[in-house]
């Protein structure tokens, strides 16, 4: 069985400060992982959260955009987007 698993990161020099957002998207299969996707992008001045939320979306975005069938995201970034939005987590 194939899965896909989208792995983000963000981080910001000084809070706020200049920061980066990244994601990885890779295909496993029961012999061997390929990965699909990366990407890296400034967001200019930003928090630490919100390049970590940045990269969340973009690989969200980048996975809705291909009709992939997320099975598994961090389950703590989720929570965090959802508390930030005021949604019930």
């Amino acid at each position: 069985m194939e899965e896909v698993h989208i792995y983000t990161d963000g981080g910001s020099r000084g809070n706020p400060g200049p920061a980066a957002s990244a994601f990885m998207a890779i295909l496993i299969d029961e012999c061997r992982e390929r990965v699909l996707r990366k990407m890296a992008r400034r967001i200019g001045n930003a928090t630490n959260n919100q390049a970590e939320y940045r990269a969340m979306i973009m690989g969200l975005e980048w996975a809705t955009q291909r009709l992939i069938n997320l099975q598994h995201a961090w389950r703590e970034q989720i929570i965090s987007v959802l508390r930030k939005l005021g949604l019930p987590s």
